[in-house]
C-alpha cells in the first residue's frame, strides 16, 4: 500500500517535456530522477488544471506514448513518482496539439492576394549556411537545406485557422544557438485569448510554435499567454531554455487586447508575464533583440507608433535586467511635430552588433532616416541616408551595414557614412517591398532578402550581388508567377 511503508517518498521527475507524433498520438518524455520508485503515474487534462490519471508506468521507465486522442486537440501533461512511502511532487505540466490533417498543395490567402507577406521570418542556421527557413502568411513554413536549390513545406502541428483554409501568420523564426534542431516561431492571427467564446476561435491558433527536430513537426506553446498576437520569439544566446515572446496590443471585433513581454525558463514550456515599458501595452513590438555579453543580458523591443498612443509609449525601449525596468532610447536630439506637440523620434527597425553590445543601427518611423548609436542607444547620430524597413549589420564588422529603400537593397562598408545600392529589383516587385535581410553567422558572405509575395535573394559573396531564388514562390502560386 503506497504511504504505509517505511522509508522516504522518491524524487519528482522533471523536464517532462511532451509532442505529438500524429493526429491521435502524443509522446512523452521525461528525467526520472529517483533510484528507489515503484513507479510512475501519468496524469492527462484538457484544460491544465483538471487532471485525471491515464495509466502507471514501470519504474524507471522515461517515455511513454499516450494514443487514441483527438485530432487538432490539445493535452496537458504531468508525473509523478511513488513508492511504498508515497508520492513525490509533480513534474512540469507539458502540453502539445495532436496534428491536424495536412491541407495538400498551396494555400493562396485571399482570391487575387500575390502579396502575401515573409515579415520578419528569414531565418539561417547560425551553424550551417545552406540550412534557411522562411515563413508565410497562410501557408506555414518553408525549409532549405542546400542553400535554396530545394524547399520542403514543414506544416506538422501547426493549427489551422476556424475555416481550415490556412495556418497561422510565421512573422518570426529563431534557432536555439546550442543546438539547431529546436527552432521556435512566432505566429500571429487576430488578436485575442486561448480560450473564451467566439472571439478565441481567431485566436486560439497563434502564439509560440517550437520544434525539436529541425521544423519537421512543431507544437505549439502557449502555457501563461494572456494574448496570442505574438509577432516576437528571441532566444539567449547562451542560455537556450530563456525565451522572451512579444505580445502586441491591438484590437480585435471592436475589442482591445493587451500586448507585453512574457519570459520562459523552461524552453518555452510555460511563459510568466513581466512588467513592460510604461504605456506599451498598447502597441505592437516591430523589432526585438536580446544579446549577452559577458553575464549581462540587453532586451531591446521598438514598438508600432500608434497615434492616438502619445505620449504613453513608442519607439525602442531597452531593458539591462530582463525587463524589470526599462529605459526609453530614442534620439531624443531629432524631434517631429504632432498634434501640436513636438516629441522625439520613435525607432523603427534597429539591430544591434552582438559583439559589442554597444553599437545600434536604426531607422525612425517618421522622417524615414537611418541613425547610428555607438552607446547602446543613449545617444544617436543621424546619417543622412533614407530607409523604409529593416536594417541588418554583419556578424562580424560593425562597420557593414545593409538596409532596404523599399524595393532596393543598399550597402555601406564604412558604418553608414556612405552606402550603395547592391540590388534593385523595382521593375519586378512594383509596391512589394523588402521585409526582411539575414546575414549567416557561420558565413558572413552570405545575404539572404525577403520581400513580399516570397520574392527571395541571396547573395554569396558579402552583399555585392543578388541572386534571385524562385522556388519557394513557385511553390506557392506555379513557375512563372
Amino acid at each position: 500500500m503506497i504511504g504505509e511503508g517505511a522509508g522516504s517518498t522518491p524524487l519528482a521527475p522533471d523536464r517532462l517535456e511532451a509532442a505529438a507524433v500524429s493526429t491521435s498520438a502524443i509522446n512523452l518524455t521525461w528525467r526520472d530522477n529517483s533510484d528507489d520508485e515503484s513507479g510512475l503515474d501519468i496524469e492527462r487534462s484538457a484544460n491544465g488544471s483538471d487532471f485525471y490519471h491515464v495509466t502507471l508506468a514501470p519504474e524507471n521507465t522515461t517515455a511513454y506514448l499516450d494514443s487514441g486522442l483527438r485530432e487538432g486537440t490539445t493535452y496537458y501533461y504531468r508525473i509523478k513518482s511513488f513508492n511504498a512511502a508515497g508520492y513525490s511532487a509533480y513534474s512540469n505540466v507539458s502540453s502539445a496539439t495532436t496534428d491536424f490533417v495536412e491541407i495538400n498543395g498551396s494555400l493562396k490567402g485571399q482570391p487575387g492576394n500575390i502579396q502575401d507577406n515573409v515579415f520578419q521570418s528569414l531565418c539561417i542556421d547560425p551553424q550551417d549556411e545552406n540550412v534557411v527557413y522562411v515563413g508565410t502568411e497562410t501557408n506555414g513554413i518553408f525549409k532549405t537545406a542546400d542553400g535554396g536549390g530545394t524547399w520542403a513545406r514543414l506544416r506538422k502541428g501547426l493549427k489551422l485557422d476556424p475555416n481550415r483554409m490556412g495556418y497561422p501568420q510565421i512573422y518570426e523564426i529563431a534557432v536555439a544557438p546550442q543546438n539547431s534542431q529546436v527552432l521556435y516561431a512566432a505566429t500571429i492571427a487576430a488578436p485575442g485569448p486561448l480560450t473564451g467564446g467566439t472571439e478565441a476561435l481567431r485566436s486560439n491558433y497563434a502564439g509560440v510554435y517550437k520544434s525539436v527536430d529541425g521544423g519537421n513537426r512543431w507544437a505549439q506553446k502557449v502555457s501563461g499567454f494572456f494574448n496570442t498576437y505574438t509577432p516576437h520569439v528571441v532566444v539567449d544566446p547562451l542560455d537556450s531554455r530563456t525565451l522572451f515572446a512579444g505580445i502586441g496590443g491591438a484590437k480585435s471585433m471592436d475589442v482591445f487586447y493587451e500586448g507585453g513581454i512574457l519570459v520562459s525558463h523552461d524552453a518555452g514550456e510555460s511563459w510568466q508575464r513581466i512588467t513592460p515599458a510604461e504605456g506599451t501595452t498598447y502597441n505592437t513590438p516591430i523589432s526585438m533583440k536580446l544579446t549577452a555579453k559577458g553575464s549581462s543580458r540587453t532586451l531591446y523591443v521598438s514598438y508600432m507608433v500608434h497615434g492616438e498612443d502619445y505620449p504613453r509609449a513608442y519607439g525602442l525601449c531597452k531593458s539591462t535586467d530582463s525587463g524589470r525596468t526599462w529605459s526609453v532610447v530614442n534620439p531624443g536630439a531629432v524631434k517631429w511635430s504632432f498634434r501640436e506637440k513636438t516629441w522625439s523620434l520613435p525607432i523603427q527597425y534597429f539591430d544591434v552588433f552582438e559583439a559589442d553590445d554597444v553599437v545600434l543601427y536604426a531607422n525612425d518611423g517618421q522622417i524615414k532616416r537611418l541613425f547610428k548609436s555607438g552607446d547602446g542607444g543613449e545617444t544617436w547620430t543621424p546619417t543622412g541616408l533614407g530607409n523604409y524597413g529593416p536594417v541588418k549589420i554583419s556578424p562580424v564588422d560593425s562597420r557593414v551595414v545593409f538596409y532596404t529603400g523599399y524595393t532596393t537593397l543598399f550597402k555601406s562598408v564604412d558604418g553608414l557614412k556612405t552606402s550603395r545600392m547592391v540590388l534593385d529589383d523595382t521593375s519586378r516587385l512594383g509596391t512589394r517591398q523588402f521585409m526582411d535581410i539575414k546575414i549567416s553567422k557561420s558565413n558572413p558572405e552570405v545575404v539572404w532578402a525577403a520581400a513580399k509575395g516570397y520574392y527571395l535573394y541571396k547573395s554569396t559573396d558579402g552583399g555585392e550581388h543578388f541572386a534571385r531564388i524562385t522556388a519557394v514562390r513557385d511553390l506557392v502560386y506555379g513557375p512563372g508567377n
